[in-house]
């Protein structure tokens, strides 16, 4: 991860007082990026906040689809994987067991608790 991009999340959440967390996304450059289920999307509110993450093309371009495939994607944008956290949301985690066996751990199955999360990019 470079530097710079560890810098500016840690800005961002310096920044933010009312955000519990902040990340990075960045543009996504290519249809074929767009329709990767590896590239995880971020969703984002107008002031920026992330609001939503998910391996599907978000936003969909309900009018730009042939043959029930995106031909757009302008306004996406990918999560660059790193996350920053107050202090206080990571005492608001659950303290559950943790369990001996391990396991394949689906997105849905990951909860977002944060109020407020700033993206950068």
């Amino acid at each position: 991860m470079p530097a710079d991009v560890i810098s500016k999340v840690a800005g961002a959440l310096r920044d933010v007082a009312l955000s519990d967390m902040a990340t990075a996304v960045a543009p996504i450059e290519s249809l074929r990026e767009f329709l990767d289920p590896n590239c995880v999307k971020a969703l984002r509110a107008a002031d920026g906040r992330a609001l939503y993450f998910s391996r599907a093309p978000v936003p969909w371009p309900r009018d730009s689809v042939v043959d029930h495939e995106p031909t757009a994607f302008a306004g996406a944008w990918r999560h660059v994987g790193i996350y920053a956290y107050r202090v206080r949301s990571l005492l608001q985690l659950p303290r559950g067991r943790r369990r001996r066996s391990r396991r394949r751990r689906s997105s849905s199955s990951c909860a977002l608790w944060s109020t407020a999360c700033t993206s950068i990019w």
